[in-house]
């Protein structure tokens, strides 16, 4: 993934790290692969007390979709953030209460 694509910026949100005799720095011409991101995360997760051993990239877009849109931002910049082109994809991952889905199942019409 790519940070600010549109905007001619071309370095790796997830880049690779590299270490010279100077130390650490970022090879900002390539990205780190979908496997290793995933399980450096999952790693990072449980060292911090958070069992990660489900979590994928779509647990974290439902949780962070779920809060911004419990925190009252207006779905519009939810999409745009996401960007996504059709207006229901907020909704896609927004991760609802029981008590809100019991709330639209009892509108269904017996």
């Amino acid at each position: 993934m790519r940070f600010g694509f549109d905007n001619k910026d071309t370095f790796f949100v997830n880049c690779v790290l590299s270490r010279n005799k100077q130390g650490w720095f970022t090879d900002k011409s390539r990205g780190v692969s979908y496997s290793t991101a995933t399980k450096d995360v999952r790693r990072m997760l449980e060292k911090v007390g958070i069992p990660g051993k489900s979590m994928t990239h779509k647990s974290f877009k439902s949780l962070g979709v779920t809060k911004t849109l419990d925190a009252g931002v207006v779905p519009e910049h939810v999409i745009s953030q996401g960007r996504w082109r059709t207006t229901g994809m907020p909704n896609h991952y927004k991760v609802n209460s029981i008590q809100f889905k019991e709330d639209i199942a009892s509108q269904v019409p017996v």
